[in-house]
């Protein structure tokens, strides 16, 4: 909020009128009241610091001390020691710092009983003059939204208004239901969506071919894959990714992605560089610029972009830009570091998401973003981990969202109910290449309709079996699992 310089004078000529009108006490009484007041801010002092011990600092130290205990049947002493520092320090400094602050404004300018209450309602008024508010608690709104908006700019480094703060929840994953209703009827968040697997290669080679969790036993190379047969749909396949080309992990995605009609690397994953060397997903833009402005308009495009995404380390994923969020940003005992680099890398994710819509808003067009699995970043009271040993509903939930163009709204609107109706419906991304093939419209054998989650036969009683055996249901033993606090 800005204002322009306030005239004082009135406050300044009426001080020393006011100051004559001081009440003093003379003889004994003035000791006993001094006394007495002493000991009544003495009171307080105590009373502050045992309400502030008992509330705040014990609970708060007992909380870092247990966290994890659930799952890992240890206590977390280095937690324990990071909240009582932290709380037995802040505590009396909220207490000595405004109380140092106070007693030095009293000692250079006076006490308040000063300044005549005129004064006080003269200043406020000159306030609402200046700033042109017709009303002087209109002041203290202002100021307030005023504080509440530079903060909120401050922590993000943005202009935070309604419309972003809502991005901003959903750019770290916390969709609440309030939103629902307010989200563009060209974009859907599918919130009952899980991995079957949490390792890369597990799970994308069930994602790219008909291999699922009901037949672990046959391999994945033995199915029909996901390129060829969008090629035998009539579509064109296009590949560009920014995974490394050769890996333990990559063996089925190069495999299969070698079989599209073209298939582009980055220049890090060309160079044969590591998970940890790969560069930042925004490496795949200007490909897919030069990709889409050499095609045929009148062909049929099936494109697939493989991201690095969030695979760990989560600093390797994006640029300084993109550092929005700090360790003193988070609000957990645990991983405070990790888990703000985390926040980034889903931030610039969503960037890169955002800008590949953008390229596809004006033709007839849909997209579908996946991840192949998820996290467990402190979630459940442990360092990010994915192993299939010690599987958690973390490293299984994973974000699925789709977009329609306008056009393509237009043109299918059969199609773009099925997929509106659809987001709440449970679904394993093993059967994605059916629901795939039921938006491409064209006819496959390996094709069922109860495996699509875009189809009237799909069947939402499937049980969700997880993890490399097939073993643990995911809706009886993970799904309420309950979050490390």
């Amino acid at each position: 909020m800005k204002t322009s310089s306030v005239n004082n004078t009135i406050i300044n000529s009426r001080n020393n009128q006011y100051q004559a009108r001081k009440t003093n006490f003379k003889g004994g009484l003035t000791d006993i009241l001094v006394g007495l007041d002493k000991a009544m801010k003495g009171s307080r002092a105590i009373q502050f610091t045992v309400e502030d011990m008992c509330g705040t600092n014990f609970p708060r130290s007992y909380k870092g001390l247990t966290a994890g205990y659930k799952y890992s049947h240890k206590l977390n002493w280095k937690a324990f020691g990071q909240e009582a520092i932290r709380e037995f320090l802040t505590g009396p400094t909220m207490c000595t710092v405004p109380l140092a602050i106070i007693l030095g404004c009293k000692k250079a300018l006076g006490g308040t009983s000063n300044i005549h209450l005129d004064n006080i309602n003269n200043m406020s008024g000159m306030l609402a003059q200046q700033v042109g508010l017709k009303d002087s608690k209109d002041v203290v709104v202002q100021f307030l939204n005023d504080i509440s908006e530079d903060v909120l700019k401050s922590t993000t480094g943005c202009k935070v208004d309604e419309e972003t703060a809502k991005t901003l929840a959903r750019q770290l994953g916390e969709y609440v239901n309030a939103l629902s209703a307010e989200k563009p009827n060209n974009l859907f968040i599918f919130d009952n969506v899980i991995s079957t697997q949490v390792t890369t290669f597990e799970s994308l080679s069930q994602v790219l071919s008909f291999a699922n969790q009901d037949d672990i036993q046959t391999p994945w190379y033995r199915y029909l894959n996901l390129i060829d047969t969008m090629k035998l749909g009539g579509y064109k396949s296009i590949v560009i990714s920014n995974q490394e080309q050769f890996s333990l992990w990559s063996k089925a995605t190069t495999t299969i992605f070698s079989r599209s009609d073209e298939l582009h690397w980055t220049s890090s994953s060309k160079a044969g560089n590591s998970l940890d060397t790969m560069k930042p997903d925004g490496a795949i833009l200007p490909i897919l610029d030069e990709v889409l402005s050499a095609q045929d308009k009148n062909k049929s495009l099936f494109i697939s972009l493989h991201l690095m995404g969030n695979h760990i380390h989560y600093f390797n994923r994006y640029p300084k830009e993109f550092e929005r969020f700090k360790a003193q940003d988070i609000h957990s005992t645990m991983g405070k570091q990790t888990i703000a680099q985390n926040a980034n890398a889903i931030l610039y994710t969503d960037f890169i998401l955002d800008e590949i819509i953008k390229r596809f808003a004006n033709s007839d067009s849909i997209v579908l973003y996946i991840s192949d699995h998820g996290d467990d970043v402190f979630d459940t009271g442990n360092a990010p981990l994915r192993t299939d040993s010690k599987i958690t509903r973390f490293m299984l939930e994973i974000p699925f969202v789709v977009y329609v163009s306008d056009e393509f709204r237009a043109k299918h609107p059969e199609i773009y109910a099925r997929i509106k109706n659809a987001t709440k419906k449970p679904f394993m991304i093993d059967d994605l290449i059916h629901a795939i093939i039921d938006i491409a419209g064209f006819e496959i054998s390996g094709f069922e309709p109860q495996r699509s989650l875009f189809n009237a036969e799909f069947n939402a009683n499937r049980k969700r079996f997880v993890g490399k055996k097939a073993e643990i249901n995911y809706d009886e033993t993970l799904k309420n699992q309950p979050r490390a606090e």
